[in-house]
């Protein structure tokens, strides 16, 4: 994040593949849906322009509370 925040990007665009769920047995990385908030807070701290690319995931249920979450929060936000 230092390097990022030296940065200081005008748009961020993130490949949000969401097949890094535990439940997701492809990723092989043990996050929980609530872990996508943590990334998309991290995300908005950098800019409020950020395009989420969704790609990956293959276990739905995972991928849907993921992406919900990460929507949640980018309203939450007022984005």
């Amino acid at each position: 994040m230092p390097f990022l925040s030296n940065f200081q990007p005008n748009l961020l665009i993130v490949s949000a593949g969401s097949d890094a769920n535990q439940a997701d047995s492809l990723g092989w990385i043990n996050l929980q849906p609530q872990d996508y908030k943590v990334f998309t807070d991290y995300c908005l701290q950098l800019t409020p322009k950020v395009v989420f690319g969704i790609e990956g995931g293959y276990e739905l249920n995972s991928l849907t509370q993921s992406l919900v979450v990460t929507v949640e929060r980018c309203l939450a936000m007022g984005i």
